[in-house]
């Protein structure tokens, strides 16, 4: 009993972990998705698409492209604040 409770409980910290890590990617997936929109002035459905072909054509998950795209951002906005 004790053993099937582990395997139980393991199973579940499994999940949650992956939950939160989905939630992680999500909001980034969700912060370049809104940067594209205003850069390029489409909806976002129009902005995943294009974060879609994006990632396939560049051969690089979704999650990891669009981390990329935000830190290019940052980067830019960091470059133009100084004098």
């Amino acid at each position: 009993m004790a053993i099937s409770n582990k395997h139980s409980y393991d199973g579940l910290a499994r999940t949650v972990e992956q939950l939160q890590e989905a939630t992680a990617h999500r909001a980034v997936i969700e912060q370049a998705k809104g940067l594209l929109m205003g850069r390029h002035g489409i909806d976002a459905d129009q902005a995943f698409a294009l974060l879609s072909a994006m990632s396939q054509r560049e051969n690089k998950k979704l999650r990891l492209l669009a981390a990329e795209i935000m830190a290019s951002a940052r980067r830019t906005d960091d470059d133009a604040g100084r004098p």
